[in-house]
Formats: C-alpha cells, structure tokens, sequence
C-alpha cells in the first residue's frame, strides 16, 4: 500500500473544506487541518517557502510499477484542466508516508524552479465544484494511463508535449510544443493541405454554440498558428508572420502573447473533448481521429 500526500497551488475548492472529500477510490482531497495536509505545510515553510491558498490531495493505493506518485497526481491535476478548459493546474510538491504506527515521511519532492516560490497567476487557478467528480474520475484515469504509457500513440505524445509545454518559458517553444499536441491528435501522415485539414477538423471537433467556440474563428486561429509554426521550424521570419497576423487582424490576436493565450485554451478544448468521451479518446489512441472528423463532416449538414 503506498501513501502520499500533495499539495496543488492552484486547484480551489467550491467551499470552505472541512473534511475529507473522496475524488475516486484513492485520491481524497484533504483539509488544511488534517495532520498531513499540515506536516507538509510545515516542511515547505521550513524550507523557505509560503504557501497561500491551495488544495492538499491524498493518496492511498496500490501504485502500479508503471506508475510514479508524481505521475498519479500530475494526472488528476491534468484532468482538471481538460475537464473544465482552463486554468494550469500542476503538482508542485508532495510527501510519501511510509509505515504504520510508527510514520515516517519521506524527502518533500519539489516541481518548483527557484523563481517559483509556489506563484499562482489567477489565470492559473481551477475551481473544483462537487457535483463535477464523479465525471471527474474516468477523466484522471484516461490521462493517467496515457502519462505511464510506455508504447506510442498520438494521445500520449500529445499529453507529454503539454506538460512540456507547462514548464517551457520561452513563447516559441511554447507555441511549438501547443502545435505538436494538435497536430499528433489530428493529423496522421497527411499529404497536402495539412493547414486545412488541420484546421478543418479541430474546429468541427470543439466547436460548441454554448461556450461561444464558433467554427470559423477556431479554423481561422489553427491555420494561423500552423503558418507561425512553419516558420519557426524552417527558419523564416517568424516575427514578421506574427506581426502580419496582428496587423491584418488575422484572428484576435493582438499581441506575440496572444498567440499562446488562444492556442492554449484551443488545446484544452480538444483535450477536453476527447478525455471526456470515451468514443473520442479510442478513436484517438488508434490514430483515427482525424478520418472520424473528416467523415462526420461529410454527414452532418453545416
């Protein structure tokens, strides 16, 4: 049995938490007040660190030897993040409980760089409402056994490129590393007109009256940052592209930034469809993606 506990800087709770609230079978969200919660608290302050906000996570399971406490946590944050579209959610620290009677506590392991100092930008923060869960779980479990998958797919790439993508500082490689994850869900050894089908596809695939993501603006944005990535890659004049994207009001973009900001929340929406339905998330895994949307396209009137 192994045990651990984590703290998640930018994960909220709807209400004040006053006991233990069961997120699956072996994942509890704490109180500050618990012994646990406030062991580590203690242990990073001693450290040099203040810690304001948050929310603590417990773990008591059977880890799988794929598997790494840090894996098991980063995927549930992640699964916050594709669940509800927004916010960056990470584990930033967390303690193995080892023993019975007798605890021992292991070395606090730190996701931190040392400009971090556990910063939380609002942007950043997710709230987790109760009624949300349960829908929650197979969402943790899904992107849990693509973070320990040990084979290719396309799925998994793509969620290793955006956890690559949380801890890069520079917008290129960001933009890049954003990129990949599209492409590595969307495209499969296509030939021509890649920024189209790229486009095409994403935009059929998260477009949704009900959060106002319009089918047009979402095509319009892809190909735009398709263009940015080709020049990035063949070493055009990157700044020069962007620029004209901003100028020409390409899009929405109004600043290099920008570009960021809109592929972002463009990837979470895709992640989001596809960990949330079951459907989605096999024809991914099997590379098929892509040809489901192409279809669907073909059948559904506009």
């Amino acid at each position: 049995m192994t045990r651990a506990i984590a703290f998640i800087p930018e994960l909220k709770y709807e209400k004040i938490l006053k006991r233990a609230i069961k997120l699956r079978s072996d994942l509890f969200l704490i109180p500050r007040t618990d012994k646990r919660a406030t062991r580590l608290a203690d242990d990073l302050k001693q450290k040099g660190y203040e810690i304001h906000g948050g929310c603590f996570i417990y773990y008591e399971g059977n880890l799988s030897e794929d598997g790494t406490l840090y894996e098991l946590f980063q995927s549930y944050c992640l699964s916050l993040i594709f669940f509800y579209s927004l916010g960056r959610v990470t584990c930033r620290a967390y303690q193995e409980i080892r023993g019975n009677e007798n605890i021992v506590i292991t070395e606090t392991q730190l996701f931190i760089d040392e400009y971090d100092k556990f910063n939380v930008d609002p942007d950043d923060l997710v709230t987790l409402i109760y009624k949300d869960i349960k829908k929650i779980e197979p969402v943790s479990e899904r992107v849990f056994t693509q973070l320990v998958n040990s084979s290719f797919n396309s799925l998994s790439n793509a969620v290793e490129f955006y956890l690559l993508y949380l801890s890069e500082p520079q917008i290129r490689t960001r933009l890049l590393y954003l990129s990949i994850c599209l492409e590595s869900i969307l495209l499969n050894d296509e030939g021509e007109g890649i920024s189209y089908k790229l486009g095409l596809r994403c935009a059929h695939l998260i477009s949704n009256p009900e959060k106002n993501i319009i089918k047009e603006n979402i095509y319009t944005e892809v190909k735009n940052i398709y263009n940015l990535r080709s020049k990035i890659i063949h070493g055009s004049n990157y700044r020069r592209e962007s620029e004209k994207i901003i100028s020409k009001s390409l899009g929405k973009t109004t600043s290099e930034l920008d570009h960021i900001l809109i592929l972002e929340k463009i990837v979470k929406e895709v992640f989001s469809v596809i960990f949330v339905n079951i459907d989605m998330y096999n024809d991914t895994i099997a590379d098929k993606l892509g040809q489901k949307m192409d279809a669907l396209m073909l059948t559904v009137p506009k």
